[in-house]
């Protein structure tokens, strides 16, 4: 076969390329398959390559006569190519290539470097949408290991040190200012023109990063998914300080900073939040300056963050609760590495987004720009930087965001973005700059929203994305109702958390902010003729159903955008303090908005969630870590609020039981427990203190106070019980507050029922305490006084302020565990919880 082969490449004439494919592919299969020969052919023996190295010489032969515009001829040879390489070198750089050695054999490695150069230039030949980029990249690893490449790069690249000092930064709570060495790139000399030319860049493009979901805590395959990351990123590091003008590979280097640092923070978060209970984290600039000289990013990337997160984690476990005190500076040092972290990705991912759009403007200064001030902005929304510096990046966002929407090549799906992004960084500069009371200050704001949507609507940018629609009439209703919020905007303290909404008639904004929000008014599709009012009650109550309306319209475009349903109950309710219709404002209307987000059919808590696949650019801002908790946490405790406001004790219990039974395991699902608890003691407390007033001014049809009283405590016993439990995982997420520990509630049932007795031997101090509590009663109708007129009277009476409140608990709690042994017992026979995790404070 081999002299038959010989044969015909001599006598080969030009004009039958196809048929020479045709004939070492028909070889090729009868050596190497069927019929037993499979792993036995020729490409399978060790001693002699000689068919195989004929065949290359021959499918050479005819690449060099091949006409390059024969597509079909091209990509037979090069199938044909690939497989006899596959068949001498062991890469199959091909998904046509078939592998023939042994199962239990070793690959063939090649004799020369040589070999190797010849099969990277081969693979450098094809298409790398067809290549097989696992075997690509072993080829190329292989290459990058030779001697010989090390010494061709030595001699023929030239390492530019300005770019290599640009893509390493420091460390720095400094807002981004350092501009790119356009002129040091321009001016870098060209390289050789050898093999290995590329051989950075072609690792990087062909290398495969394992899969890895974005939640859940094994950090262990998170660590492997980051070294992967690191890895990319430092061979494209290393391609732009030999090639300074490859604007393609800075822009996949910002793209993988900014994939990392997302990922990095996301994870930060619940690592933090978990341990250090309701703190925030400290502010960037402090940590940097306590640190003193700050490292490269090459020296703080040495040790990846995951690795940080095990080892501290791991001593978080082994720390006794007595002892959490030495805890303290590992944890200084694993916020320090975090934050220097943190602080190099971002500059990393800036600077190079700023170079790739210098470099080719027409491919990336739309993106780079966009894609600057998505960073920034997250920046913003992670709350580590002072006012100051806050204020620095939003004005450095902002220019961003303005230069990608300058561009004339801004697509309108781009152009509704920006102008959507403009509009959130706007609010966030009113807040910082503290004038969000300024009708003149929102304009700005309201009208990014409003272009945003315009390109929605009349440059068909994406019809589903109804984020501007929404942002921009849910702002304008509640600076609508601006001075509602500002009086009834719930307590973060658990005993005012719930006070009941007050009618505010004269709580109607100011002439010229009406004017502003009348200016964006949303246009029904029925043309409906606007009737101009000039009364401020009836302007104010048009303008309220125009919002209203608004966002009703949302949930028809997008059921899933959940942020609608939260800004729709929040209006309907808080309009209930001035406008007196419950058919449409008030908690009623407000638990109706409300209700798809809390449906029992879901898995979690809250219909609201994290996503593990690519999302759009805009859903991105609600999936990382800290707004997704934010806002279950938000959307839970305004439901909580609704669920107080409207009495509906049982719901309350509803939720409290899913929380108790979820799988999740998250310090928010902790935090929803807290809020559960107290707005259940609030409706209790009620109730408490209408049982106070039956047993004290009772009616002629009613039973005995005493048994009433004393079958009242056994119920409030029972639920002190059963819920302690959830008390201990939401002690501490109560802000210090006792509010949801039942305590009060079981206390002053006792002291009812001692005050009750007939007989002699009743507590004292369950009389006085019931005699202090009469007082604040004897001015009420026992006829309408009842448990909602009730709500409230808790704070009046102080009663945990008084000298003798903690007596009172100690001896409620001795009763009731001697009077019903059986509660007591049954509780202490449940299975152990769980170990928590020790709270911990840098203070």
């Amino acid at each position: 076969m081999h002299i038959f082969l010989l044969l015909w490449q001599y006598l080969d004439d030009g004009n039958t390329l196809q048929d020479g494919i045709q004939m070492t592919e028909l070889l090729h299969d009868l050596l190497t398959s069927g019929d037993g020969l499979e792993d036995h052919g020729m490409c399978g023996l060790d001693g002699d390559r000689t068919f195989l190295l004929t065949t290359r010489q021959i499918l050479t032969k005819i690449q060099e006569k091949a006409d390059k515009s024969d597509e079909s001829l091209i990509e037979d040879l090069e199938e044909a190519l690939a497989q006899c390489y596959c068949c001498l070198y062991g890469y199959a750089l091909l998904p046509s290539c078939v592998e023939h050695m042994p199962k239990e054999g070793k690959k063939p490695t090649p004799k020369s470097a040589d070999d190797m150069f010849a099969l990277l230039t081969f693979a450098q030949s094809l298409d790398p949408k067809h290549c097989t980029r696992k075997e690509c990249y072993l080829l190329y690893k292989d290459v990058l290991a030779l001697p010989e490449t090390a010494e061709m790069m030595k001699t023929s690249l030239f390492d530019n040190n300005a770019i290599g000092g640009y893509v390493n930064p420091v460390a720095s709570a400094d807002v981004h200012v350092k501009l790119p060495p356009i002129a040091a790139a321009k001016n870098a000399p060209t390289p050789d023109a050898t093999p290995v030319n590329d051989l950075w860049f072609l690792l990087a493009t062909t290398m495969p990063l394992p899969k890895c979901k974005r939640r859940g805590k094994d950090y262990n395959v998170l660590l492997e998914y980051e070294q992967y990351c690191l890895q990319y990123m430092q061979y494209l590091r290393r391609d732009v300080r030999v090639h300074p003008l490859r604007a393609e590979a800075y822009e996949l280097l910002a793209q993988s900073a900014k994939t990392l640092r997302a990922l990095v923070v996301d994870h930060m978060n619940v690592v933090w939040s978990n341990h250090f209970v309701l703190q925030a984290l400290p502010l960037q600039r402090t940590i940097l300056l306590e640190a003193g000289v700050q490292p490269t990013f090459d020296e703080i990337s040495a040790t990846p963050f995951f690795q940080n997160v095990l080892q501290w984690t791991d001593a978080v476990d082994k720390t006794l609760p007595d002892d959490v005190a030495s805890l303290m500076p590992k944890s200084r040092l694993f916020l320090r590495q975090y934050t220097q972290y943190t602080a190099t990705l971002t500059e990393l991912a800036l600077r190079s987004m700023d170079m790739a759009a210098e470099l080719d403007p027409a491919a990336y200064r739309v993106e780079c720009g966009e894609d600057s001030g998505f960073l920034l902005y997250a920046r913003l929304s992670e709350r580590q930087l002072a006012n100051t510096e806050a204020v620095r990046v939003a004005e450095a966002a902002g220019r961003y965001f303005k230069n990608a929407l300058a561009d004339a090549s801004c697509s309108p799906v781009t152009t509704l973005r920006v102008h959507y992004m403009l509009g959130k960084l706007g609010k966030k500069i009113l807040t910082l700059h503290n004038e969000r009371h300024l009708s003149s200050s929102w304009r700005s704001v309201l009208e990014s929203f409003a272009n945003a949507d315009k390109a929605r609507v009349d440059d068909d940018a994406d019809e589903y994305l109804v984020h501007a629609f929404h942002l921009l009439h849910a702002t304008r209703l509640k600076l609508l109702l601006a001075p509602v919020l500002q009086r009834c905007t719930p307590a973060t303290v658990p005993e005012l958390r719930h006070a009941p909404l007050p009618r505010l008639d004269d709580a109607l904004p100011s002439a010229e902010m009406l004017a502003l929000i009348e200016a964006f008014a949303y246009e029904k599709d029925d043309a409906t003729p606007v009737v101009l009012e000039t009364d401020p009650r009836k302007r104010f109550q048009a303008a309220l159903e125009n919002c209203v309306s608004a966002l009703e319209v949302v949930p028809q475009e997008d059921k899933y955008f959940h942020p609608a349903y939260f800004s729709l109950a929040r209006g309907v309710f808080y309009a209930g303090a001035i406008i007196e219709d419950e058919t449409k404002y008030g908690a009623a209307a407000a638990l109706k908005a409300m209700k798809p987000l809390f449906d029992k059919k879901r898995s979690q808590i809250v219909s609201v969630w994290l996503s593990e696949s690519d999302t759009h650019k805009l859903d991105e801002l609600h999936q990382t870590q800290a707004a997704y908790d934010k806002l279950r946490l938000k959307y839970h405790q305004f439901y909580m609020h609704l669920l107080t406001a409207g009495g509906d004790y049982a719901r309350i219990c509803e939720i409290t039981n899913w929380i108790t039974s979820s799988k999740e395991e998250h310090w928010v699902l902790d935090a929803m427990l807290a809020q559960a608890l107290v707005a259940r003691s609030y409706l209790a407390r009620g109730r408490v203190l209408d049982m106070f007033m039956k047993c004290l001014f009772p009616q002629s049809d009613d039973e005995p106070a005493s048994a009433k009283a004393v079958a009242h405590l056994h119920r409030m016993y029972g639920v002190y019980m059963e819920s302690q439990d959830a008390w201990q995982r939401a002690r501490p997420y109560n802000h210090g507050s006792s509010m949801g520990s039942w305590l009060w509630e079981v206390t002053m049932a006792y002291a009812l029922a001692q005050a009750s007795l007939i007989e002699s031997g009743a507590d004292l101090l369950g009389v006085v305490a019931v005699a202090h509590v009469k007082t604040h009663l004897d001015t009420r109708d026992p006829l309408t006084t009842n448990e909602t007129s009730l709500l409230g009277l808790h704070l009046e009476l102080k009663m945990e302020d008084r000298r003798d409140w903690a007596d009172l608990v100690d001896n409620t709690l001795a009763y009731c565990a001697t009077t019903w042994p059986e509660k007591t017992k049954s509780n202490k026979s449940k299975l152990p919880t769980p170990k928590t995790k020790p709270h911990l404070t840098l203070a």
